[in-house]
């Protein structure tokens, strides 16, 4: 009885897609766009309040609400994540 044996598919690309490991959140501060001044604001509330270092504070988007503006940040720090609301 004879077998029959399947052959492998080839890959049309020579080399593997790999993704890079995950940058330190102290490098990710410097890659990010901000108003330095609301970045500090953000990271002042949040060391006060969450007894924590920021590691990183971004600002993820502007939502206008009832009249009015409200930021929304992504803060790290070594224990925790936060999203905070600001009003401008």
């Amino acid at each position: 009885m004879a077998t029959v044996r399947k052959k492998k598919k080839k890959s049309k690309f020579k080399d593997e897609c790999t993704i890079p490991p995950a940058l330190p959140k102290h490098v990710l501060s410097t890659l990010v766009m901000f108003s330095p001044r609301s970045k500090k604001d953000i990271a002042d509330y949040v060391e006060i309040e969450g007894r924590e270092k920021v590691l990183l504070a971004e600002k993820v988007k502007t939502e206008y609400l009832m009249g009015r503006d409200y930021e929304c940040w992504d803060v790290h720090t070594k224990k925790e994540r936060f999203y905070l609301l600001q009003p401008p």
